[in-house]
């Protein structure tokens, strides 16, 4: 069985739920591109860069 994983537009993560953890009101999309995974954000310069503040995958771009 395959995983389909979805982003959310405004944090960008990608979950396999029907909601987004982070923002519940937000919607979900499948048309996102390429993934970065952060396990250690205190040490992450990636999610420094680009303000994520938990850890988990998040798509690159995302399309709105």
């Amino acid at each position: 069985m395959k995983l389909e994983l979805h982003a959310c537009k405004k944090c960008k993560l990608l979950t396999a739920e029907k909601n987004c953890p982070n923002h519940p009101d937000e919607k979900l999309t499948r048309e996102w591109y390429g993934f970065i995974f952060v396990q250690d954000v205190k040490e992450s310069v990636i999610a420094r860069e680009t303000g994520i503040t938990k850890e988990g995958k998040y798509a690159i771009k995302v399309r709105q």
